[in-house]
């Protein structure tokens, strides 16, 4: 119950009466007594049982008038009674239990990391706000009952997804063994190669044309001998530039770094065999 304002009044007072009954009392000491019994009186009706509970621990010590003293200690054993608990659990995406969290409720730190031990809390609606390294933090709003003993409150922090290392752009000849500009200058000697077949078959048709035409002692036109000549050279030309174009591929092809070149021969009959590979 509420002590009257007389009590109070005359618990300050009590420097008066002997020492027997309440030994040697400061005033200052008389009115921290009287004014925690108040604070613990109102915070107790408030429902504010953590405020309330450091109060009465103040008005509860022997130094305090016993008057004041007996209602606080009995204060505090109801206060203890009526105060809800609750129990943090934190796992990660595996299932894991988690000690590295930081716990604040309403905006106030009431935990650095878990221990395992349940915490104090006023009945109420509450915002748990769940923090660690390396995760997003993770809020929660629990509606805690007046007397609710160690309630559970759980936690899951995402598994932290696996950095995805940097890749390399590829340049026109990386994922490949064999360099871009082997299959260009391969194909453009390929090319090369197969237009000079036509090209010589038509010299050597034109070729056949005149000496069949004009005969050992007939003398042909200028014309159809510089005809000749181009088609040849033509000819010349386009199977020149293919074999460049092979050996310069074949160069860099050899060229190419991470290579392992390997030969071998196996009889056969009548000769041998040879084998030539190369590996990446």
């Amino acid at each position: 119950m509420k002590l009257p304002s007389r009590v109070l009044a005359g618990v300050l007072s009590l420097s008066v009466l002997p020492h027997a009954a309440f030994g040697q009392l400061s005033n200052e000491q008389k009115v921290k007594c009287a004014n925690a019994y108040e604070q613990a009186q109102r915070t107790r009706n408030e429902g504010l049982y953590k405020a309330s509970r450091e109060h009465l621990l103040v008005c509860a010590q022997d130094q305090c008038p016993p008057v004041l003293r007996n209602e606080c200690v009995k204060w505090l054993g109801e206060v203890d009674a009526a105060m809800p608990t609750v129990l943090i659990v934190a796992v990660d995406g595996a299932g894991n239990e988690l000690s590295d969290v930081t716990v604040s409720v309403d905006g106030t730190k009431v935990l650095d990391r878990l221990d395992g031990k349940a915490i104090p809390v006023d009945p109420g609606v509450h915002t748990f706000r769940f923090s660690r390294p390396g995760s997003d933090a993770v809020e929660q709003k629990v509606l805690i009952r007046e007397a609710e003993k160690r309630r559970p409150v759980s936690v899951t922090f995402p598994s932290a997804a696996a950095p995805v290392p940097a890749r390399k752009p590829e340049t026109p000849s990386e994922g490949s063994s064999v360099p871009l500009g082997t299959y260009i200058l391969g194909g453009a000697g390929l090319v090369a190669l197969g237009l000079s077949v036509p090209m010589y078959l038509t010299a050597f048709r034109t070729k056949s044309d005149i000496e069949s035409g004009c005969g050992s002692n007939q003398t042909c036109p200028p014309s159809e001998g510089d005809r000749l000549r181009r088609q040849f050279l033509y000819g010349d030309l386009a199977l020149g530039i293919g074999v460049v174009a092979l050996a310069s591929a074949t160069i860099l092809w050899i060229a190419t770094p991470k290579k392992t070149v390997t030969a071998g021969v196996a009889p056969l009959p009548g000769g041998v065999a040879g084998a030539f590979s190369v590996a990446f």
